[in-house]
């Protein structure tokens, strides 16, 4: 027991925090979804598959060019090794799981009145451009203190690793501000 939490999940997690939040509501202070569609796809199902039938070798560059600007910034060329290392070393079942259950991902639920809520997305975000993130904050809503979509200039999918400053001071500045 203690205050609520600040709840901020990123892409699949983004998904996760919106089960939780509507689940259990009066356990978090805001509720922030980062980068994440509204709802699984059968695409996530197809990439599942790629990757049983493939191999992550063949799976990783796609998915590196899906998530990152591919500008060559520092940030971005770190980011992008890191990522790149996780997902080589990531075996091809546990990703093949993940996307397979993301696949079945119903969708949001609203919210109840009076939880701040907001949604980031990166501007040139392949993966889940802004209107993915407006339709999200359409359905979980949000009170008067909510902000609504932000829309981090220059950013892509793993704006997280890329841009971690600005959505730092979003999220401080934002739904977290007391």
């Amino acid at each position: 027991t203690g205050d609520a939490v600040h709840l901020v999940g990123h892409s699949v997690g983004g998904a996760v925090a919106g089960l939780a939040a509507a689940e259990a509501p009066d356990l978090w202070a805001s509720v922030s979804v980062v980068a994440s569609p509204p709802m699984g796809v059968p695409v996530f199902a197809d990439r599942a598959a790629e990757a049983r039938s493939l191999g992550m070798a063949a799976i990783v560059p796609g998915t590196l060019a899906r998530w990152f600007a591919m500008d060559g910034g520092a940030a971005e060329l770190s980011a992008l090794a890191y990522v790149n290392t996780c997902l080589a070393a990531l075996p091809v079942e546990t990703w093949a799981a993940l996307w397979s259950s993301f696949a079945q991902f119903s969708g949001f639920a609203p919210l109840p009145a009076g939880t701040r809520t907001m949604c980031v997305a990166g501007a040139i975000d392949s993966s889940t451009p802004p209107g993915a993130l407006q339709a999200i904050y359409d359905v979980i809503g949000g009170d008067q203190r909510s902000e609504g979509v932000q829309v981090i200039a220059g950013a892509a999918h793993q704006l997280v690793l890329t841009h971690p400053g600005v959505l730092g001071e979003l999220l401080l500045d934002g739904t977290l501000a007391s």
